[in-house]
């Protein structure tokens, strides 16, 4: 949100050093729009100002079926039933297959835990999982030893 509002997308494309060749679903979660009455920050239903500055690095923002769909994160579900949760993930990443996607960029660390995580436990996906400051400081050429990818249950190796 202030990156649109305080830098912009020119900005971003401009800083970037590295260009980002890859393929990226990005997740927007649950509560970086909502509650739209309160967060005008862009349409909750067809957001579109991660993909701009996903795109601003280099990399491709690729449309996916249910895009918009929960994580499994929100909303307590993953405390309270963790199998729900994992479903839902599932779903998600069952959509991610029949795509070109090379990683997930998310600007929320509950998201980005839940499909980071999420495919450790369910197996059978190996989707890199950034968050969108992971992605933009890669770009603006902050080495990979400083991003904390060490600490990821998925390696981001495969895309860097």
């Amino acid at each position: 949100e202030v990156l649109d509002a305080d830098v912009g997308v020119g900005k971003i494309a401009e800083m970037s050093k590295s260009k980002q060749d890859l393929n990226v679903a990005v997740h927007y979660g649950c509560h970086f729009l909502k509650p739209s009455k309160y967060k005008e920050i862009d349409d909750p239903e067809r957001p579109l100002i991660l993909d701009k500055q996903v795109e601003a690095t280099g990399a491709k923002s690729i449309n996916y079926k249910d895009k918009q769909m929960c994580c499994g994160a929100g909303g307590g579900v993953r405390a309270r039933s963790p199998d729900v949760a994992l479903e839902m993930t599932k779903n998600k990443l069952d959509s991610l297959k029949k795509t070109e996607a090379q990683c997930i960029v998310t600007p929320c660390p509950f998201c980005h835990l839940q499909y980071d995580r999420g495919q450790a436990e369910l197996g059978g996906y190996d989707y890199p999982v950034l968050h969108i400051a992971q992605l933009l400081a890669l770009a603006f050429g902050v080495p990979k030893e400083k991003l904390g990818f060490d600490v990821h249950a998925v390696s981001v190796d495969p895309i860097l």
